[in-house]
């Protein structure tokens, strides 16, 4: 088996960001996959931008370049904020079968993403770690009818 792959959604480029300083600082082999939650035109400069930004700060010596962001834009849907048809389906059955509560705009897009490359089997034989970066009270202030 290769290396995990961790999977999270990325809207603003914060948590990409301190990934990729985090892996340059550890040394870490595991390849980095970010569910896109939004349409901002040029999200890998953003995310170098801001990791580069870190890792001075943090006096590590590297360079990020907007090769190094691998980004899925396939579950953006109509933008951020923005419910999509498989992100209501998934944050229903993950909370229903697993117990976890994603939120219908950010967690349950980047879950959609996992599940949907999973089952192309886009990622090979990764063993894959959802990243849950919050969100989950966005679910209290949607229509309820959207839930059922």
């Amino acid at each position: 088996m290769t290396a995990g792959r961790p999977i999270f959604a990325s809207s603003s480029g914060g948590t990409y960001a301190g990934l990729l300083v985090g892996k340059a600082l550890t040394g870490s082999p595991v390849k980095l996959v970010g569910i896109r939650v939004d349409l901002d035109p040029k999200p890998q400069e953003v995310i170098c931008s801001v990791a580069n930004a870190l890792a001075g700060r943090l006096g590590v010596s590297r360079e990020f370049e907007p090769n190094d962001v691998r980004l899925e834009s396939g579950h953006v849907g109509e933008g951020y904020g923005i419910f999509t048809k498989e992100a209501l389906v998934v944050l229903k059955e993950v909370w229903q079968y697993e117990g976890i509560l994603l939120d219908p705009v950010y967690t349950a897009k980047a879950m959609a993403g996992l599940i949907d490359l999973a089952n192309r089997k886009a990622l090979g034989d990764a063993r894959l770690v959802f990243l849950h970066t919050g969100g989950n009270t966005a679910v209290f202030g949607c229509d309820p009818k959207l839930l059922t």
